[in-house]
């Protein structure tokens, strides 16, 4: 009988240690995959601004250059592109939107970048675009995502006449000869 019990005690402590191992491998990948950028957005709307919808006018403050109104930079054709300090896709995806908005400048469009940027610690996004185009920093408020009905990020709102004409969700849907 002790030697039943005995064994059953292995068991049970080879099984324990089994299931702890398992769940630190979790939680090490689930780090890895956050790719260091472990802050999320807040939770916004559940959909984005439905085409036709107007961009506000106002000015905002930029951290590359002079206050930008959305309304007057969307007048013609043009990409607001809302991205998030900490969100890992957004990140993924700065290459190709500088290539995007370099292109679209090439063609006499315009674009906004506004960065969700709580923490106030962006300095990768803003130098990717510092120079090129405004860029604008919102706090946790996301006053302007939410004006806009943003609801996840990264959002590229395609404009023209300071209406939103599409939401798209990556930089590479955005179509051939209207990118920005």
């Amino acid at each position: 009988m002790q030697t039943l019990l005995t064994a059953t005690v292995v068991v049970l402590t080879v099984l324990v240690l089994i299931d702890l191992t398992l769940t630190l491998a979790i939680i090490r990948r689930m780090r890895e995959t956050a790719g260091g950028h472990a802050h999320a957005a807040p939770e916004l709307p559940a959909e984005g601004p439905p085409p036709g919808s107007a961009v506000p006018s106002g000015l905002l403050e930029t951290v590359t250059g002079p206050p930008v109104d959305l309304a007057e930079a969307t007048a013609g054709r043009g990409l607001l592109a809302f991205v998030a300090n900490g969100c890992t896709p957004c990140h993924e995806q700065l290459p190709e939107l500088r290539e995007r908005v370099v292109d679209a400048l090439a063609r006499g469009e315009r674009a906004v970048v506004v960065v969700l940027d709580p923490e106030g610690t962006d300095r990768e996004i803003t130098e990717a675009f510092a120079g090129l185009v405004p860029v604008v920093h919102e706090n946790g408020e996301a006053a302007v995502s939410r004006g806009l009905q943003v609801s996840s990020y990264p959002c590229y709102l395609e404009c023209a006449g300071s209406a939103v004409l599409r939401t798209h969700l990556r930089v590479g849907t955005v179509p051939a000869g209207q990118r920005a």
